[in-house]
């Protein structure tokens, strides 16, 4: 389902209000942006839905080119298994083996006043916006979780309803085998 979903080529299709004959130069530009990635987009996307199907969401890094607010110029993904929310829900912490780097969930980064802040990538810290480096800022990442009511911050896979039945599938199947291996024979 995940390579069906990102599948196995893109392409730019404007919506039906613009024109594609005006905006060329922007096709071009937005296609000379995508194939610029390090890692192919199909790639990113499959790797996304992958997670998003076997654990509730899925989480995208996006890296912008020197400052908070320049141009984003790769998109990439994370392992969701090495990523955990802060009580915030503003920010994230990626754990791989014994080395910690924070992130911040894209367009969350605002105080109770509606100021734009930063994160340190390395201390998680709170920092004024556009105060860090590009070397020292958290980079954004896009967050994508499928509904669940009793865990929003995660998600639930959809085959998670079903492991119950599953199992009980296995079961039966086990137990019509060994009547069977028995000459139709409970084995008591």
């Amino acid at each position: 389902v995940a390579e069906d979903s990102s599948g196995y080529g893109w392409n730019i299709i404007p919506t039906a209000d613009d024109d594609l004959d005006n905006n060329s130069s922007e096709k071009e530009y937005l296609t000379d942006w995508v194939k610029n990635f390090t890692t192919p987009i199909n790639q990113t996307l499959y790797q996304l839905n992958y997670d998003r199907r076997a654990l509730g969401c899925g989480a995208v890094e996006i890296i912008r080119e020197g400052t908070s607010s320049s141009p984003i110029i790769d998109v990439k993904h994370i392992p969701l298994h090495q990523l955990y929310k802060h009580s915030d829900n503003c920010r994230i912490k990626q754990i791989v083996g014994s080395k910690h780097r924070w992130f911040i969930e894209y367009g969350t980064n605002f105080d109770k006043q509606g100021t734009e802040y930063d994160v340190d990538y390395l201390t998680g810290e709170i920092a004024p916006y556009d105060s860090l480096s590009a070397d020292e800022r958290a980079n954004e990442i896009i967050w994508f979780t499928d509904y669940a009511p009793q865990r929003k911050t995660y998600g639930l896979p959809k085959i998670a309803p079903a492991i119950k039945v599953i199992s009980g599938d296995l079961s039966r199947s086990s137990y019509n085998t060994a009547f069977f291996k028995h000459y139709g024979m409970p084995p008591f």
